[in-house]
């Protein structure tokens, strides 16, 4: 695994759309190569940094490298309490950045917490920017409230 800089600089536009800002990226990404089963991506514990019953927005750049011969499935994934639970993924088809969103609700205080990207095996996996946010509600409403209207 090494840190490598050329990822995109802007939050995924699915971020931007619900906190309705911008915010600027490192440019850095972790570059995960010799990967020889699917959960074998970056890893963080986050036990600690949860709350029960809030709302969290996840959101991800990801890339596959070179050698994927069909479309690759990548996602993020939480380990809770040795529960897996998808938050969300991607069929990537081609060697570009792609985002992924999800959310979820942490309803009993867990003792382990752990979220991971993974991805096909044999295939080299860049994440960059992973954004673990709690839903303001009534940001959120307004937002959707907002896109109602548009549709309206």
């Amino acid at each position: 695994m090494s840190i490598v800089t050329g990822s995109p600089l802007l939050l995924p536009p699915i971020a931007r759309e619900s906190l309705g800002h911008d915010e600027l990226l490192s440019g850095r990404y972790i570059h995960v190569f010799n990967r020889t089963d699917t959960w074998m991506g970056p890893a963080q514990m986050i036990t600690d940094r949860l709350k029960l019953f809030v709302t969290y927005q996840v959101f991800v750049w990801v890339r596959v490298g070179t050698g994927a011969t069909s479309p690759q499935l990548v996602n993020i994934a939480f380990v809770v309490d040795s529960q897996w639970v998808n938050s969300g993924q991607v069929e990537i088809t081609d060697e570009k950045w792609h985002e992924i969103g999800g959310s979820f609700i942490i309803e009993k205080q867990p003792s382990n917490a752990m979220v991971y990207v993974q991805g096909p095996s044999g295939v080299d996996l860049m994440v960059a920017g992973l954004q673990i946010l709690p839903v303001d509600r009534r940001a959120r409403f307004k937002f959707l409230k907002d896109q109602t209207d548009k549709v309206a």
